[in-house]
C-alpha cells in the first residue's frame, strides 16, 4: 500500500504530503505515518460512514481519555483531523511512542487492567457505538457455512491431531445450535462500549509501562463476555513480538485478575460464559483461520511462519480449560 494510491484523502486533509511516509507502517490495511519537526501522527480509515458512526467513536474515546484511560483521539494538532471521503472515513491519530508487547506477566495483567477499565467507565451510557445482538449473528445457513469453513481448513493440513480437533470442533458445532444457541440468545448478560478487537498489536506499552490503546476503530455496544471472549482468543493475533499461540490457561488468570480490578462479572456471566466462548470462537476465529489459510496459498508472503503457528494452536484450543 503505497502512498501515491491515496493522495485524494492526503490533501483532503490539506497535509504536506512530502512529510507522509511512501509506504503504510501496517501491512494489513493503509496507516500511514506523517512526521515534521514538530509532531508525529498517522492517518488511517475509521468507522465506515455516515460519518456520525465515527463521531460517536471519537465522543466514546474522548471521554475515556478525559478520564485516565489511555485511548488515541483525533489529533488536536490539525486543523481538520477526520474526513468522509467517498465511501470512507479517515482520521488522524497522533502516534504513541513506546513499546511492544511482548507476552510479559506485567504486560499482561496491565492489558487486562486497562481493558477493565475500558469496560467499567459509563457502561450504562449510549455513545451511539454500533451494536451487537446475538441473534443479529445467527442466520438460517449458518450451520452449514460454518460446516463448510470447517471443511475448507480440513484440507490444509495432515497433521492427524489438527484434523481430529476440526472434527471436534465440527461436532460441537452440530451441538451448539441444536441445543445451546436458543438458550444463550435469551441471556440476559451486561452490555458495555467494548473494544471489539482487543489484541496485542493495537496496544502500545508508554514509559511508565501503562499499555496505551491505538486503534479503537472497531469499538461496539457488545456484551462484556464479547470482548472477553474475543481477547483470550485472539490477543496474539497477528503480533510477531507475542509468542504464537492462544494465551495459556495461566496467563488468561493473569490477563483476568487485573481486568477484575474494574470489574465484577455476574454470575449468569459465569455460568453462561462456555458457551459464549464457544459461540465468539465460530463467528471469529473460524473466519480469520479460514480466511489466513487461503491468503497464505495465494499471497503466502502475507502469512507469516508464526502466524501459522498461532492458527493451529487456535484450531486445537481447548475451551474447557479457560473459566471466569
Amino acid at each position: 500500500m503505497r502512498k501515491s494510491d491515496y493522495m485524494n484523502v492526503f490533501n483532503g486533509f490539506g497535509l504536506d504530503t512530502c512529510k507522509i511516509s511512501e509506504e503504510s507502517i501496517y501491512e494489513f490495511a493503509p496507516v500511514f505515518l506523517y512526521q515534521d519537526d514538530s509532531k508525529k501522527a498517522v492517518i488511517k480509515r475509521t468507522k465506515k460512514p455516515p460519518i456520525n458512526r465515527a463521531e460517536s467513536l471519537f465522543n466514546w474515546a474522548r471521554y475515556l481519555a478525559n478520564n485516565g484511560t489511555g485511548i488515541v483521539i483525533p489529533d488536536n494538532r490539525f486543523h481538520r483531523n477526520y474526513l468522509e471521503l467517498e465511501d470512507e472515513v479517515w482520521v488522524i491519530y497522533p502516534f504513541v511512542e513506546g513499546n511492544k508487547y511482548c507476552g510479559k506477566t506485567d504486560e499482561i495483567i496491565k492489558a487486562g487492567e486497562l481493558l477493565g477499565k475500558i469496560h467499567k467507565y459509563e457502561s450504562d451510557k449510549d455513545f451511539g457505538l454500533t451494536s451487537f445482538s446475538i441473534e443479529g449473528f445467527y442466520d438460517d445457513d449458518i450451520e452449514e457455512e460454518i460446516d463448510e469453513d470447517f471443511e475448507e481448513i480440513s484440507k490444509f493440513y495432515k497433521d492427524v491431531r489438527i484434523l481430529n480437533h476440526i472434527t471436534k470442533w465440527k461436532e460441537s458445532a452440530s451441538t451448539f445450535f441444536k441445543e445451546k444457541f436458543h438458550h444463550l440468545s435469551k441471556a440476559d448478560l451486561p452490555y458495555c462500549n467494548g473494544v471489539w478487537d482487543y489484541k496485542a498489536n493495537n496496544l502500545i506499552y508508554c514509559d511508565n509501562s501503562l499499555p496505551f490503546l491505538i486503534d479503537p476503530d472497531n469499538a461496539g455496544r457488545i456484551h462484556r463476555l464479547f470482548d472477553l471472549a474475543l481477547t483470550l482468543l485472539l490477543f496474539h493475533n497477528e503480533m510477531e513480538s507475542a509468542p504464537s499461540r492462544v494465551f495459556t490457561v495461566e496467563e488468561w488468570k493473569i490477563f483476568l485478575k487485573g481486568y477484575s480490578k474494574y470489574v465484577e462479572l455476574t454470575e449468569n456471566e459465569k455460568l453462561v460464559w462456555q458457551d459464549y466462548l464457544e459461540m465468539v470462537y465460530y463467528d471469529e476465529a473460524v473466519w480469520l483461520i479460514r480466511n489466513d489459510l487461503e491468503i497464505s496459498i495465494s499471497e503466502p508472503e502475507k502469512i507469516s511462519p508464526k502466524q501459522k503457528r498461532f492458527i493451529e494452536d487456535l484450531l486445537m484450543f481447548d475451551k474447557g480449560k479457560y473459566t471466569l
